[in-house]
């Protein structure tokens, strides 16, 4: 990529230490040795910042506002790869705050249909400008039953689980089709009990997503540009 003084840009946080098994997998972003910009190393509140070129990604016309919200909607591209969402599928998204609300965009640009389910209207509100369906769950309500109610059938292909309470971990599991995937995004340092017999009966896959490989942060520049009316809600 050719850049240029005042190339209005965004930076892929991401440096690998290119030798530990997931850096030699083509996945530097589960790196052992991960080095993030703004968390391992100094960010951009500075004058000046240096970055290898790889890791820099000119975003056109984008404004500002809109540019920085590339790097929270790669972490939801990064999730719809792992899930492998594919257009016609259905797909649960537990949590609707701002990576819930990227990955309803993520995953409606893939063609899915999509239940954004939260505790708080408000929240909801948003996530319909991204095309999903929403479903306010009162806390103790069955959230395995409205939502399957939902998707029909045999359940949701797909549940990702944006919220960081980790006793939904169970009912991801549960609310998911059978073969289906599970994709847990959010950060808990809570522990929380799974039937670990629904694992083999369901022969399902529970994945974990963390930030994003250079491609995928790529495509979240271009998915920001074209999607921004929608993405600008964020």
């Amino acid at each position: 990529v050719e850049l240029a003084a005042g190339t209005r840009v965004a930076l892929w946080p991401v440096a690998g230490c290119g030798d530990c098994y997931a850096c030699r997998s083509g996945r530097p972003n589960a790196c052992v040795r991960i080095s993030l910009i703004g968390v391992h190393r100094d960010g951009a509140l500075q004058e000046q910042l240096v970055v290898p070129a790889e890791q820099v990604f000119p975003v056109g016309d984008q404004e500002p506002a809109l540019a920085a919200l590339i790097e929270p909607v790669s972490i939801a591209v990064r999730a719809v790869v792992r899930g492998d969402v594919s257009a016609g599928e259905r797909v649960v998204v537990l949590g609707a705050g701002p990576i819930g609300q990227a990955l309803a965009l993520a995953a409606t640009d893939r063609g899915a249909s999509v239940l954004l389910v939260d505790t708080v209207a408000g929240r909801l509100a948003f996530g319909e400008a991204m095309g999903a369906d929403v479903l306010r769950v009162d806390p103790g309500g069955d959230l395995v039953a409205e939502a399957r109610e939902w998707a029909g059938g045999g359940g949701p292909e797909v549940v990702f689980e944006a919220t960081g309470v980790a006793e939904l971990t169970q009912s991801c599991i549960e609310l998911v089709a059978q073969a289906g995937r599970v994709v847990v995004v959010s950060l808990s340092s809570a522990r929380a009990p799974i039937r670990v017999g629904d694992l083999p009966l369901k022969e399902i896959d529970v994945l974990g997503s963390s930030c994003c490989r250079a491609t995928e942060f790529a495509e979240a520049v271009e998915l920001v540009s074209r999607r921004r009316d929608a993405a600008a809600r964020l």
